[in-house]
């Protein structure tokens, strides 16, 4: 993926009028939403906004003032030195702004600034390009598409940019615009691309259990464990590693999660291609 790529004007736009108001943004998607791509455009963009980034726990920049950006804050939430980055927000430093982007909820160590109105959360609603987003993207690679086609690909892909991306190719090959071919090549792409960047980041034996709870419509601390067969410490220490890892459990409350869209679609490709027949029978 080269730099051209989607971008979002009017989210940009209340992204600034909000950074006034609030101080503090949070963006929380799950994977494929190009969280840190958006806030990059953000920062170029706008230059009344002297931005740095954060990437070290024990430098955290000493100047006043600046935009500070957080990104993939959950690489850094099982750290021991977390505290400080909690800490320095919460100096409330004469005009320092502050966007953290995440595929976690936001953590309680920042729920306070939100419940003071000095916190605005961004989901997917808000990430979410418009089709005219989607056809000027498309328009700048060369695709002149029908209505029609950008009509298909939002209700397909739910304009996910990750998506968008990776219908490229397909699009590239493709004789007669978009169609089925076209999304299945896609779906292909992105799996593949889930699988590589996402997927094998996690221990072996986290693999092979997500690939046995695939099935499951909703998971519970204690389904894990039967499933499983672990120890109930042990399966809520692998409930609480997924949902710091992000992308991969929606909470549904009381105690039940469950995968997040993308990547339960992402689990059915990936257990006929894992496991072996006699763990497929086992499993069912």
């Amino acid at each position: 993926m080269d730099e051209l790529h989607i971008e979002h004007p009017e989210l940009e736009a209340r992204m600034c009028a909000d950074l006034k108001h609030y101080g503090i943004l949070y963006l929380y998607a799950p994977i494929g939403w190009e969280k840190e791509r958006i806030v990059g455009d953000f920062a170029a963009h706008h230059p009344e906004y002297p931005s740095r980034v954060v990437t070290d726990l024990d430098r955290l920049p000493e100047s006043e003032g600046e935009l500070l950006l957080v990104p993939c804050l959950e690489k850094l939430m099982g750290r021991p030195d977390i505290g400080k980055l909690w800490e320095r927000i919460s100096e409330r430093r004469k005009g320092e702004r502050w966007i953290l982007t995440a595929s976690v909820p936001l953590p309680e160590e920042l729920m306070p600034f939100r419940v003071a109105g000095r916190l605005r959360i961004y989901g997917s609603g808000d990430l979410r390009p418009e089709n005219r987003d989607v056809r000027a993207y498309l328009e700048k690679k060369g695709f002149r598409l029908y209505e029609e086609d950008y009509l298909h690909i939002e209700k397909d892909f739910d304009n996910m940019p990750l998506c968008v991306y990776m219908l490229e190719d397909p699009l590239r090959n493709s004789i007669h615009g978009y169609g089925r071919q076209e999304k299945e090549q896609c779906l292909e792409d992105v799996f593949f691309w889930i699988d590589i960047r996402f997927f094998r980041s996690l221990k072996t034996e986290e693999q092979n259990a997500l690939l046995s709870l695939a099935c499951f419509e909703e998971l519970t601390e204690e389904l894990v464990g039967t499933i499983l067969d672990i120890p109930a410490e042990e399966a809520r220490t692998l409930v609480k590693r997924f949902r710091n890892k992000g992308s991969i459990l929606e909470e549904c409350g009381g105690g039940r999660w469950r995968f997040t869209g993308l990547f339960r679609q992402f689990l059915a490709r990936m257990v006929g291609k894992y496991m072996a027949s006699e763990q497929l029978h086992q499993l069912f």
